[in-house]
């Protein structure tokens, strides 16, 4: 019985080291620099993917995210850290998880935010 609840504490030890890997609270640093590149030089850059009429969208989406974290701002991990959850999953509705996936990975090289 130990055993069995060894290795279970051992796999979500494990499970909570991968999903702080890939941490949803950096995208916060990510939408803030991806809209100021786009207002600087009107391209979106990295591009995760998004062509076309899409990018209109995709800018319009992370302006109102934009908004959304500044009214969050100084307050806990937590908040940003749930926010970052509702903006990949409605990446992931609007625009596919390959492109959830590949904005959640761009934002680990960026700093989280101070909270």
């Amino acid at each position: 019985m130990l055993l069995v609840l060894g290795e279970l504490g051992e796999q979500r030890g494990a499970t909570a080291q991968s999903e702080s890997s890939t941490s949803p609270l950096r995208l916060f640093s990510y939408v803030h620099d991806t809209l100021s590149a786009f207002e600087a030089t009107g391209r979106l850059e990295p591009n995760p993917g998004i062509d076309g009429a899409d990018i209109e969208a995709f800018v319009a989406l992370f302006e109102s995210y934009r908004t959304q974290f500044a009214a969050i701002e100084g307050e806990s991990c937590e908040s940003f850290e749930r926010m970052g959850i509702r903006i990949k999953e409605s990446i992931e509705q609007e625009f596919g998880t390959r492109v959830a996936e590949e904005i959640l990975l761009t934002s680990q090289a960026l700093p989280p935010p101070r909270c």
